[in-house]
């Protein structure tokens, strides 16, 4: 594998997680969110350089290189993306409150990234889709529609592009540009930490 680097985003507010704490200092299995993410991913890959996009009011790690937050999560990544080394090839971004990928999704996503420009992980929407057309609804076509999660690596060019475009992640960021990137099917339990309800999923996944 080229030279890989690591963008980890832990800089949001966390608005809907409507918790005294911010969610990335959750503790799981006596560890702050995002530095339980943290570890799962250098456990398994080498990365030849991090970087920790985080929130102004959590104490900065000593041994952590960070970065601030944007306005937007990809002005987050870009933020990031100006800490790391410069000679990095390939770029992997991972939201920390995804703390539970399967390390063999990870491996399949590094793998394939020696293929493609951008790959991210995602899943097939499952659920009925309904569109409210007032006064009416309607069904949406669900059998080509994919979520897109984290973790996603793009070449180191991609973050060099135009960035005014107002796109929610690296895969719709590289598609305004006109590349197509690969989506690898992830598995169900790289679930997002979103709501204070998902502090019990939470925790029940990190003692399996």
């Amino acid at each position: 594998m080229s030279r890989l680097g690591l963008i980890l985003l832990a800089g949001g507010s966390s608005q809907r997680f409507e918790n005294e704490k911010l969610k990335q200092l959750l503790p799981v299995s006596q560890k702050p969110l995002f530095l339980y993410t943290l570890d799962r991913l250098t456990s398994c890959i080498d990365f030849k350089d991090v970087v920790v996009v985080l929130h102004p009011s959590i104490e900065k790690p000593a041994d952590l290189k960070i970065a601030p937050g944007g306005d937007s999560w990809l002005d987050s990544v870009f933020e990031g993306f100006e800490t790391l080394d410069p000679g990095l090839d390939k770029i992997l971004v991972h939201d920390a409150a995804r703390p539970f990928f399967l390390v063999e999704d990870l491996l399949k996503l590094v793998d394939e990234a020696k293929k493609h420009k951008l790959v991210a992980l995602g899943s097939k929407m499952r659920n009925t889709l309904i569109k409210i057309e007032k006064p009416t609804m309607k069904v949406v076509d669900r059998s080509d529609i994919w979520e897109i999660y984290t973790p996603q690596i793009a070449d180191r060019e991609l973050f060099n592009l135009d960035k005014s475009a107002p796109c929610t992640d690296l895969m719709t960021f590289a598609l305004h540009h006109g590349i197509q990137g690969k989506i690898l099917p992830s598995s169900p339990i790289n679930i997002k930490i979103t709501y204070p309800e998902d502090a019990l999923i939470c925790n029940y996944l990190a003692i399996k």
